[in-house]
């Protein structure tokens, strides 16, 4: 297991992006806000909106509403560009090492092909998602300070109107069940491209993408069918459907002008993983995955570039 951690932080030390990349979202972000609220000067954070906003939530609701309008919903660009880290670091991993020739160093360390590919799996799937959240809660920390001076400007008090409603720990444990259920029922995709990663000669981008491409053209001309586009559309939506259920939660917005809040439950009880972990799909998900995995480890422990 301690080879496990030394294998991962060198991930990171080699791969700044995993930090790098979140950092610059929040950056983006600031200034987007920034630029809405000095250019143009209509945007809801100035003071004076922004405290007859917060003084139009039920204090029952507050904290839901909070999570669910003003907190989850920025979340959004993080997890983009975190799909996008993970893809390229999963494209990057295997195939780079072979073409800088660095593979012969690190097999000769007292490091098997299992842990070394290993450790690329789980960088991707709980080390990278954990940086990410790390960033985006430190980030929003910051901006609920930033707030502090809004609300004081407009003439509210920051504690009852914000602060005493924050719920930081709500939404980092329902942005974490997310990561994880999604990182588990998406091994297949993260197995395929540590695959192609592990088998390409060069340029394994095509490989991620042509081969499956080329799955859906043959199969099309063949038999007229799309029977693969749409398992792989079932498969990215349905994590969705079997991980989270709303029937606790109901917001109504009936205008923008004249919002109605009705609240039932928090937001962590939008968690059911129940149908997830009954699902053949989670579960054949996870062997195929396994299965993908296996065949990267052996193709780097015995394929021969030389």
């Amino acid at each position: 297991m301690s080879k496990l951690f030394t294998l991962i932080r060198r991930e990171i030390w080699e791969h700044p992006a995993f930090y790098v990349a979140p950092l610059v979202v929040t950056a983006i972000m600031v200034l987007a806000l920034a630029a809405d609220t000095l250019v143009f000067g209509q945007n809801i954070l100035r003071p004076t909106n922004f405290v007859q906003f917060l003084q139009m939530v039920p204090d029952a609701a507050r904290q839901d509403v909070y999570g669910i309008l003003m907190i989850m919903p920025a979340f959004i660009p993080y997890a983009i560009v975190l799909v996008f880290v993970i893809f390229f670091y999963l494209m990057d991993c295997l195939y780079a090492e072979r073409k800088d020739r660095s593979i012969l160093f690190w097999k000769s360390l007292p490091v098997s092909d299992t842990e070394t590919v290993f450790s690329k799996i789980a960088t991707a799937m709980f080390t990278i998602p954990l940086v990410t959240l790390v960033v985006y809660l430190v980030s929003t920390f910051g901006f609920f300070v930033v707030l502090t001076f809004i609300v004081w400007a407009g003439g509210g008090n920051p504690w009852t109107l914000l602060w005493s409603a924050f719920p930081v720990f709500e939404v980092a444990g329902l942005i974490t069940y997310s990561l994880l259920v999604q990182s588990f029922w998406f091994l297949p995709f993260i197995g395929w491209v540590a695959l192609a990663s592990a088998f390409a000669r060069r340029m394994p981008f095509l490989w991620v993408v042509l081969v499956p491409v080329g799955v859906v053209i043959v199969e099309t001309f063949l038999f007229g069918t799309r029977e693969f586009i749409g398992m792989i559309g079932a498969r990215i939506e349905g994590v969705f459907k079997l991980s989270y259920t709303d029937e606790d939660l109901h917001f109504d917005f009936d205008d923008m002008e004249e919002l109605q809040f009705e609240n039932t439950g928090s937001i962590l009880d939008v968690i059911d993983p129940t149908p997830l972990l009954t699902s053949t799909g989670f579960w054949g998900g996870l062997v195929v995955g396994g299965g993908l995995i296996a065949a990267a480890i052996w193709l780097r422990r015995y394929r021969d570039d030389s």
